[in-house]
């Protein structure tokens, strides 16, 4: 599965148990974000 993500997407994943979260953790997975998705975080 192919998944494009952001900062917000990404957060609110970590921040509580979810269906997101859920699928993050999918081992099949492939994230595409924007390069500016790290300065974001840091």
């Amino acid at each position: 599965m192919r998944l494009v993500v952001d900062a917000n997407i990404l957060v609110a994943a970590l921040l509580k148990d979810s269906t997101t979260r859920e699928l993050l953790l999918e081992e099949d997975l492939e994230l595409f974000a924007p390069e500016s998705l790290l300065a974001g975080i840091d």
